[in-house]
């Protein structure tokens, strides 16, 4: 998955939702740092994408950093109010 990923963004650098979907891969891989660096660059590249914060505060609260977590998950509800993984998660 990770190489068609990689394919997907060397023809579309810039799309947010491929990075978003390659970090995921990184994360149930067990490559949290890489996943947070992934998920941080789908949300600079696309600031309103509250899966991604969702995402990258899961990743966070993995490796312990709860405080960060919680304000992406704030982030999320604020872009998203009703989204269900971070209501839960929160």
């Amino acid at each position: 998955a990770v190489a068609a990923y990689l394919r997907a963004l060397n023809l579309s650098p810039n799309n947010a939702v491929v990075h978003g979907n390659l970090a995921c891969v990184y994360y149930e891989q067990g490559l949290i740092d890489l996943a947070i660096d992934t998920y941080r660059r789908a949300i600079e590249l696309q600031p309103n994408f509250p899966d991604a914060y969702c995402n990258l505060a899961n990743a966070l609260k993995e490796k312990g950093q709860v405080a960060e977590a919680e304000e992406c998950y704030n982030t999320a509800l604020r872009l998203c109010p009703t989204h269900a993984d971070s209501l839960n998660n929160l």
